[in-house]
């Protein structure tokens, strides 16, 4: 693979409780049953607004700025061109995230955007523009929009392909942990899909959604930066291992890779990003 760049995020989000089946297989495996006897799942999470803040008085400290990184690399497979998009939560052997707790939701598993990464609109352009070698032109897109928070928080995007991707508990040392100390032992298992498996496709449709958010001034609320959203989304609904309706966020891989990453085709992946952020400054 060859690196394209290194990136922070100003927020990252992987919520593992939302897949249905992962909470059964963890109960299955003694969640709960010993040590601090919690039954909840730990679910990624990076909020904004930590740091540094400006006060009448003086610069004040609030909490230590979490700063997660995703990777992008390029490869080269099956003569197409490929990116993977890796979520660094460890630098400098300090993990940059922290952990909160859900029980099994009965909204989550319906939910299809699980996993976000957003990064400063300023990164994004020096992304496109790293990537634009592999931009097509002449690839027709179709801008679509969803919003949340009564309208106040538009998101204005376009949509990628997904090949392959795997999110695991076992990259994550406070995870680990956590699950050490609630009766759960041994290697931890990851979501995981594959294109070019069989079941994968079954079960799952996973698209990317890449856009501007920008958050429109409101009382009560602080109007902020734009940013380019990265939304791993899986929209296909099946039929849980308890029998109930859900949106599947991946396969349950034990004793596969440990990484956090995703796999898109470079020109899909390359031409979104070129157009939201040149679309953002006209």
């Amino acid at each position: 693979m060859a690196e394209v760049g290194r990136y922070t995020l100003d927020t990252l989000q992987i919520f593992f409780p939302w897949d249905d089946d992962l909470y059964t297989y963890f109960k299955e495996r003694g969640l709960g049953s010993s040590g601090l006897g919690s039954k909840k799942l730990p679910l990624v999470y990076t909020p904004e607004a930590l740091g540094w803040k400006t006060t009448q008085h003086q610069t004040e400290f609030v909490i230590p700025a979490e700063k997660p990184e995703m990777g992008i690399d390029s490869t080269h497979f099956d003569d197409t061109d490929l990116l993977s998009l890796s979520i660094i939560t460890r630098i400098g052997r300090v993990e940059q995230y922290h952990l909160e707790y859900s029980s099994m939701s009965e909204f989550g598993r319906i939910y299809k955007n699980w996993a976000t990464f957003y990064l400063p609109l300023r990164q994004a352009e020096d992304l496109a523009d790293r990537l634009s070698h592999f931009s097509n032109n002449s690839m027709e897109t179709q801008f679509l929009e969803e919003s949340k928070q009564a309208q106040r928080e538009k998101f204005i995007f376009l949509s990628v392909g997904v090949r392959k991707y795997n999110f695991s508990y076992s990259a994550l040392e406070y995870a680990r942990r956590f699950f050490e100390m609630n009766g759960v032992t041994g290697a931890l298992p990851s979501l995981a899909y594959d294109d070019t498996d069989v079941v994968s496709r079954e079960l799952m449709e996973p698209l990317l959604k890449i856009g501007v958010i920008q958050t429109k001034s409101a009382e009560g609320f602080e109007e902020r930066k734009p940013q380019v959203a990265i939304k791993l989304s899986q929209p296909k609904m099946t039929t849980t291992k308890r029998d109930v309706r859900g949106r599947v966020k991946g396969r349950i891989v034990e004793n596969g890779d440990s990484a956090n990453f995703m796999i898109v085709d470079a020109t899909d992946f390359a031409t979104k990003i070129g157009r939201i952020c040149t679309t953002y400054k006209k």
